[in-house]
C-alpha cells in the first residue's frame, strides 16, 4: 500500500503555466513569510490544488512535500 502524499501550501503569485508545470513566486510556505521571495517551477502532477486570485491578490498552490524539500522550501 502506497504512503499518502503530504502537501504543503505555498502562497505567492502564479507567473505562468505550461502543459506540465507552473512557474510560481513563493512568498509564504504554510503561513510562514519568507524573508526573500523565491521563484520555482512545480510539476502539475505534484500540485493537488490551485486557488488563483484570492481576496488579497495572492495565489495559492498545494504542492507535494517532497518537491518543497527538494527546492529547500521546508
Amino acid at each position: 500500500m502506497a504512503t499518502p502524499t503530504e502537501f504543503i501550501k505555498l502562497t505567492g503569485t502564479k507567473l505562468r503555466e505550461t502543459d506540465k508545470a507552473v512557474h510560481f513566486r513563493v512568498d509564504e510556505v504554510d503561513g510562514t513569510v519568507l524573508e526573500d521571495s523565491v521563484t520555482h517551477w512545480f510539476p502539475i502532477s505534484q500540485i493537488s490544488s490551485q486557488i488563483i486570485g484570492i481576496a488579497d491578490g495572492k495565489d495559492i498552490i498545494k504542492v507535494a512535500k517532497w518537491i518543497c524539500q527538494s527546492k529547500e522550501l521546508v
